[in-house]
């Protein structure tokens, strides 16, 4: 892998203006994570939207929900390439598994924890 840097945004929201995807978490290839989340968000996103009150109050109760997977599953994704853990073989340690269990449609880990 080449060396990958990400930036990691303050806020994804501001508004009613919500970043998603790319624009919002960047993240190396090294989980093959990155499209998988942009849509897990996106979808969570819709059902905030649809819930809530407001616009600006479904933004913040989304990012309050989602921000902690994506920020763990970056993380992970970058401590990988960085380490190089993929070529060793490693890719199913449970560390690596936890980014991918998240049910959008049950809003839970879809296994135990």
């Amino acid at each position: 892998y080449d060396t990958y840097q990400t930036n990691k945004l303050d806020s994804w929201t501001r508004g009613k203006v919500a970043l998603v995807g790319d624009a919002a978490h960047a993240m190396c290839p090294a989980l093959a994570q990155g499209a998988g989340c942009a849509m897990v968000n996106a979808f969570s996103l819709s059902q905030d939207l649809e819930e809530g009150a407001s616009v600006e109050d479904a933004l913040l109760a989304w990012e309050t929900r989602i921000r902690p997977i994506t920020d763990r599953c970056q993380a992970l994704s970058g401590d990988y390439a960085a380490n190089r853990s993929l070529s060793k073989g490693n890719m199913f340690t449970p560390a690596a598994l936890e980014a991918a269990r998240f049910d959008p449609l049950r809003r839970v880990y879809s296994w135990p924890q």
